[in-house]
């Protein structure tokens, strides 16, 4: 069977009647060239995906019908990420690859060699993971947040079963040696690696460091080595 084309509907625009407009409505016509008959994917980034037909397309607006909703049940183990920030041309990059590997959220924080904090989120940030998707055909949107530092990160998060941070001076916990299960929250420093006030912060609030090999990588070579192996347990227990 042809792979269905994917599109994201917001959650609050689940009703009739069922429309695509603004970027929908152009990747939709100008990008894929759409027609009336068509069948495509919709989803809303909260489990929800559904099968939807074409009617009729006036005025840049895609008019559809529905053949069918699920509703998917979140993950019973959950990745939380928290990277610390840098300027970084690979962002994206990251951003879509938190997607592919079934990230819940993604917590940006400001490291003692991070460069200035952002105060806001970007609008590009979340049309990031609205694309990876669409091309991944992921039902779950990971929600982007900003966190000003590691106490008030831990202090949101002290909850969750497994905390593990990667630090390329760690040489005994291999990643692979681990077979997590439950939640777990994963903290990647930034290139500059950490301070000492932060390693031994997270120690106190027992994090757990964990090696991902001899070299020292680079963010988002880590995020991918990390979570690739995260997610393929997580892939066998949710």
């Amino acid at each position: 069977m042809a792979r269905v084309n994917s599109f994201y509907l917001p959650p609050d625009k689940w009703k009739e009647p069922f429309i695509l407009e603004a970027d929908e409505a152009h990747h939709f016509l100008k990008v894929l060239r759409g027609k009336p008959g068509d069948i495509i994917r919709l989803f809303d980034g909260q489990g929800k995906e559904g099968r939807f037909k074409v009617t009729k397309i006036k005025n840049k607006i895609i008019y559809l019908k529905q053949i069918n909703i699920s509703q998917h049940q979140p993950p019973k183990n959950k990745i939380y990420l928290a990277l610390a920030w840098q300027r970084s041309k690979k962002r994206d990059l990251v951003l879509e690859k938190c997607v592919e590997l079934n990230c819940w959220e993604i917590i940006f924080w400001p490291a003692k060699y991070s460069p200035p904090f952002p105060k806001t989120i970007k609008s590009s940030w979340p049309k990031k993971l609205i694309a990876a998707a669409k091309q991944c055909e992921n039902v779950w949107l990971p929600q982007i947040s900003l966190c000003p530092d590691l106490g008030t990160l831990y202090s949101k998060f002290c909850h969750v079963k497994n905390k593990i941070f990667f630090w390329e001076k760690e040489t005994n916990n291999i990643i692979t040696r681990y077979n997590f299960r439950g939640d777990i929250l994963v903290l990647i420093g930034p290139e500059g690696g950490f301070s000492d006030e932060e390693y031994k912060f997270l120690q106190t609030q027992d994090f757990l460091p964990i090696s991902l090999g001899k070299s020292i990588l680079r963010l988002e070579t880590a995020t991918i080595v990390g979570l690739g192996y995260i997610y393929l347990q997580f892939s066998e227990k949710n």
